[in-house]
């Protein structure tokens, strides 16, 4: 029997513990630890979770000063001792038989990474969509790492169980969006075998405070930035430039609403020219894979080509007032 060790970063989340603590500590395989980093909770986090861990030996809590999820999973790495390491926000929640369902197949193939499906939610509960990643068992890593560049597969990191061998080899960053991309890139570099769960047994919930909140007007732009970094440091870049592309593509169509959003029409015109410019001067978006991206997301790029920045201004007014998310 594997023993699971499963990560979870604390901040201001005293609202949401019960329902995340609790589905650990209600899992049917019962051989697993939780890691708790407080990572510099000003509300009621700690007092909540030290009750936990006077009820229960297998809850382990760390406090440090608040430096951000990714860098206080990689503190709670450190202190890992099972075979296998998941992650769990503190908003979100497992099913009952995530461990169990998990173990049925690490015990079977010993892969050193093992995807499972995500239920997207509304925080009504409402489920929003399903990530079944089991779509993608028969990609190689190569694959896998070009679906991830361009946006289409998920680099979170709330939808896999690692050796802890092979995350002990990995780190995450510091960014404030999308801190988990290089670490999901090593862990896929370093691991010789996958598997992939078909059902969905991690509950992700929307929350409206949530990362897509964070990062400014151009939130994935540091994103891009350093996947480029990462693919020009290990020689890929030429292999997988128009994957990035498409992912520009879509970083630019988050920032033009953003931008929208923020300023008045005119201002929020010239900033998005700008950017505009940028990405095609630093990413040749003119030159990508149009196929790969949604119909959404190519008739948001063809207004922006031909600068019908009016419909898109009226888009990004529908969307903040609650017409559903493209």
């Amino acid at each position: 029997m594997h023993k699971y060790s499963i990560i979870m970063p604390v901040y201001n989340a005293e609202i949401f513990l019960k329902r995340s603590v609790g589905s650990v500590i209600n899992q049917s395989y019962e051989n697993w630890e939780l890691i708790i980093i407080d990572d510099g909770s000003k509300d009621n986090s700690a007092k909540i979770i030290k009750e936990y861990v006077q009820k229960n030996k297998k809850i382990k809590y760390y406090y440090e000063k608040n430096k951000g999820p990714g860098l206080a999973r990689n503190y709670a790495i450190s202190k890992c001792t099972g075979d296998y390491i998941c992650f769990l926000d503190a908003d979100d929640y497992l099913s009952n038989d995530f461990l169990y369902y998990i173990e049925e197949k690490s015990s079977t193939t010993e892969s050193d990474i093992i995807f499972y499906g995500v239920f997207v939610k509304e925080k009504n509960g409402k489920i929003r969509d399903i990530a079944e990643y089991s779509k993608y068992m028969n990609y190689s890593k190569e694959k896998l790492i070009q679906t991830m560049i361009n946006g289409n597969f998920s680099w979170g990191v709330y939808n896999k169980v690692v050796k802890r061998n092979i995350i002990e080899k990995c780190e995450f960053s510091n960014l404030p969006v999308g801190e988990e991309i290089i670490f999901t890139f090593n862990v896929l570099e370093y691991a010789n075998t996958m598997d992939f769960l078909n059902c969905p047994v991690y509950h992700h919930v929307y929350n409206d405070n949530g990362q897509h909140k964070k990062g400014g007007i151009d939130p994935w732009k540091s994103v891009i930035e350093v996947i480029k970094e990462y693919l020009k440091k290990n020689e890929k870049y030429e292999k997988f430039s128009k994957d990035l592309s498409i992912l520009a593509i879509k970083a630019l169509i988050i920032a033009t609403y953003r931008i929208f959003n923020e300023y008045e029409y005119d201002e929020a015109k010239r900033i998005i020219e700008s950017k505009m410019l940028y990405y095609q001067d630093n990413y040749n978006i003119l030159q990508c894979e149009f196929k790969k991206l949604t119909k959404v997301n190519k008739i948001l790029f063809y207004l922006l080509r031909h600068k019908l920045y009016f419909l898109l201004f009226s888009v990004s007014k529908l969307k903040s007032i609650g017409v559903k998310k493209c």
